[in-house]
């Protein structure tokens, strides 16, 4: 977790090299064979950002006050009525 992989293995029972996720701009939660980390989701304007990106989980965004969430996964607040 929190790594990609750089180089993949070359002869069978060997091993790959595996490199850190940049801090604050990927992340990798599980054991994975991604040739890149995933990229750290930004909170809109609507939002405020609850636990920042690290290097094992995204950004957790929340709506501001007077706005809440119609659906999973939170692509858009709406203003409370």
């Amino acid at each position: 977790t929190g790594t990609y992989v750089a180089q993949h293995c070359s002869a069978p029972h060997s091993r790959g090299r595996c490199e850190p996720c940049t801090k604050g701009e990927g992340y990798t939660a599980h054991e994975n064979g991604l040739e890149e980390c995933l990229p750290c989701r930004e909170c809109k304007e609507d939002q405020i950002t609850l636990r920042p990106c690290t290097l094992t989980h995204d950004t957790e965004c929340q709506c501001k006050q007077g706005y809440f969430c119609p659906a999973e996964g939170c692509e858009i607040c709406q203003r409370c009525s």
